[in-house]
């Protein structure tokens, strides 16, 4: 509603639009994003204070907004809120599970790599299948492509 006023989510979800680089997202130009998440870190101590981000992402007209602090305790770090009658209203969550109604997979918090917690998308609830991030799926192809030369290697020596 407001050209001038500018929001930068962490991370930010455009279904339908294809997947490019660009400067700036004009939300009046390109559409708002269906889902928009924050990651809570110390650099957010200095930026605008969270009645003002969450008024700012309800004027952008996002359906689902996340707000994912590692810090704060188990059952408080994933908050969301999602669009109702056109307000965002904050849903209950009660642990560190909830469903992503704009993707239709699972928020889950689990350690990855070297660190402890991080939010991840799960296709279930419990989280056994989750999403790969993209360093994981680059291994994952990395060990396909090994497993498909060793195929092509023990096809070879039988010829």
């Amino acid at each position: 509603s407001e050209p001038k006023a500018c929001l930068s989510p962490d991370v930010f979800v455009k279904l339908g639009v294809p997947d490019t680089t660009f400067d700036c997202w004009k939300s009046w130009e390109k559409g708002s994003p269906e889902l928009a998440i924050e990651f809570i870190s110390k650099s957010d101590k200095q930026d605008l204070p969270w009645g003002k981000k969450l008024r700012r992402y309800h004027d952008l007209g996002v359906e689902e907004l996340v707000r994912f602090d590692p810090d704060c305790s188990h059952g408080k770090r994933v908050r969301v809120w999602d669009r109702v009658d056109g307000d965002l209203v904050e849903r209950v969550v009660t642990s560190d599970v909830t469903f992503c109604r704009p993707l239709g997979l699972w928020w889950v918090v689990r350690p990855t790599g070297d660190l402890p917690l991080t939010l991840r998308l799960a296709a279930d609830e419990v989280g056994t299948h989750l999403l790969p991030s993209p360093s994981e799926a680059a291994l994952n192809e990395l060990a396909e492509t090994r497993a498909e030369v060793e195929r092509l290697r023990n096809g070879t020596k039988g010829s």
